[in-house]
């Protein structure tokens, strides 16, 4: 046997001990199903890189239930679409391809580990972020049904995000990265005093995430240098929401937060005063005048964004935990009462609402004019307007 084809041979062994210790089985390959068009494809929770929620489509109620599919378990926390293929995790350590003008299944892959925050999608690559083992990592070739990279690190609950050929994520134990998005070389890694459960978020040279110390940071993102901290009153869980001059961030210290995004200063912010106050698990949805963000006490909030005025507030019948999605007249928000509202985004009132089968918990993507929304009860919505 010539030394080329032995070197094959042991690169094949050390890639398949790598498969079976990540638990991996299943394909899919979006090849058939794949279509280019001129629609912003949502590749990430928040659906940018600003994770702003935000799209200017027209989608006025009532919606239609275009389709639902039943998948094995509960969602995991995030949904995203990206050229006409709608994908999902579960909690039982699947992630699934979705046809997303029929609903049928193109494909899922096993692990044995949930992805519980981490798929994004970007060039026909999915980059899976699992939470526990020690291969956490996956890059996946959707359109050719193949591997790119699997990356031995600790778990993983933050969506990475993929900007130009770099990736950005935390582990569990207390260390931000940026990565190669070709081969997952690690470029460089910031220590935090907790760990870190918020997704970051990237406007031009920064990245910007919260920690569990209550801390909001803003690094450079090409070095990891610090640019400046901020400091909440507890934990912070939701990610970043950007626009061009502030990070809008919820904390679990019942505070939402507009801070400056080149200095780091407070431009505003607003505490909840209920006797029993909610607290902020969830990212928050802005647009041009307006920041929406959900709350655990059941209460959708609606501020104006020049200066934190509480233009209106809509109650809920349970608690909010995953980010609402602002189309051009209306902002849409999935409850733990399992029913999804379309709220008007300037009286703040509702005249449309859908009960799913479970409570909603997973963030919504949209895409061109599919809504897309995940129920606890195992089952994927797209929706349209009615025509």
């Amino acid at each position: 046997m010539s030394a080329n084809k032995i070197l094959l041979f042991v690169l094949t062994a050390v890639f398949a001990a790598l498969l079976y210790s990540c638990g991996i089985s299943g394909s899919i390959r979006i090849s058939s199903y794949f279509r280019k068009t001129g629609i912003e494809n949502w590749e990430n929770a928040g659906g940018s890189a600003f994770r702003n929620n935000y799209r200017s489509t027209e989608m006025n109620p009532p919606l239609e239930l275009v389709w639902e599919i039943h998948i094995s378990s509960a969602p995991n926390e995030v949904v995203v679409a990206s050229d006409q293929v709608v994908y999902t995790g579960t909690l039982d350590g699947r992630v699934y391809a979705f046809d997303i003008q029929k609903g049928g299944t193109i494909g899922s892959l096993k692990f044995l580990y949930a992805a519980t925050n981490g798929l994004s999608v970007r060039h026909q690559t999915a980059i899976i972020a699992l939470a526990s083992g020690k291969e956490a990592l996956v890059s996946y070739n959707l359109y050719d049904n193949d591997y790119n990279f699997i990356k031995p690190m600790p778990g993983i609950e933050t969506n990475p995000l993929i900007v130009e050929d770099y990736i950005y994520l935390a582990d569990q134990y207390n260390k931000f990265y940026s990565l190669n998005f070709k081969d997952g070389e690690t470029l460089w890694t910031y220590e935090t005093p907790k760990p870190v459960r918020s997704s970051p978020s990237v406007s031009g040279t920064a990245i910007f995430f919260g920690c569990d110390d209550g801390t909001v940071y803003a690094l450079n993102r090409y070095n990891g240098r610090v640019n400046w901290t901020f400091k909440t009153g507890s934990a912070i869980y939701a990610a970043p929401v950007l626009d061009d001059q502030n990070v809008y961030i919820g904390s679990t210290d019942s505070t939402f937060y507009a801070i400056n995004l080149k200095e780091g200063t407070l431009r505003w912010k607003y505490k909840i005063g209920t006797a029993v106050p909610g607290k902020f698990f969830s990212s928050a949805a802005v647009n041009e005048d307006k920041v929406i963000v959900g709350a655990t006490d059941g209460f959708v909030y609606g501020f104006t964004k020049k200066d934190g005025d509480l233009a209106w507030k809509f109650q809920t019948q349970s608690a909010i935990s995953s980010a609402p999605v602002i189309t051009k007249n209306f902002v849409y928000v999935g409850s733990q009462d399992s029913y999804l509202y379309a709220i008007d985004l300037e009286t703040g009132k509702s005249n449309w609402k859908f009960k799913t089968a479970g409570r909603i918990k997973t963030n919504m993507a949209l895409y061109g004019e599919y809504l897309l929304v995940a129920s606890e009860a195992k089952n994927v919505y797209a929706f349209k307007t009615s025509k």
